[in-house]
């Protein structure tokens, strides 16, 4: 009880604020309570963006490495963000607690260790989810032209058909 008390004490607010979102994204996500085919969101964006090529060659290979290496891309990013907000979380409480530090300067100088430390946290945690995620999302096989399908729906000029392709061991959707 003391913990959750602490937690929330004006310096973790907002990682027990980031930590509370991750928790309703799950609760909604176990518990199926968001249909996201009920809401009818319209978002119109433009972007007119004029980079250096050579700059942003350097700069995307140095950032992919860098994502590469937490594994962003490897696992579902939601997955990333629980951790790390978790570990931040966690480790604010913990800090804040055991300094009986109230006061926002010293919260603010110990956020760059405290995300640091969750980051790498991060890192070990989600190795057994890359592993998992890698048989999960093998590719298919798309080789399927010449091959017998089962048509699902008709298709016409302005209608796409849906059919099964029977492969060696799987059924694959195609369009």
């Amino acid at each position: 009880m003391e913990f959750l008390k602490f937690s929330l004490e004006a310096v973790n607010l907002p990682y027990t604020f980031l930590m509370l979102l991750i928790a309703l994204f799950w609760l909604s996500t176990f518990i199926g309570f968001l249909d996201l085919g009920s809401f009818d969101v319209d978002v119109d964006l433009e972007a007119d963006v004029d980079l250096d090529a050579d700059a942003e060659i350097t700069s995307v290979g140095g950032m992919s490495k860098l994502l590469h290496f937490f594994h962003v891309g490897e696992v579902p990013i939601m997955i990333l963000l629980s951790f790390f907000f978790l570990f931040a979380w966690v480790g604010s409480v913990l800090t804040n607690y055991y300094l009986e530090n109230s006061s926002w300067g010293i919260a603010a100088l110990l956020a760059l260790p405290i995300l640091i430390g969750s980051l790498i946290l991060t890192k070990f945690a989600s190795i057994p989810f890359v592993k998992v995620f890698k048989h999960i999302s093998k590719a298919d096989d798309t080789n399927v032209i010449g091959k017998v399908c089962i048509l699902k729906s008709n298709s016409n000029k302005e209608n796409v058909g849906l059919a099964d392709v029977n492969l060696v061991n799987v059924s694959q959707s195609i369009y």
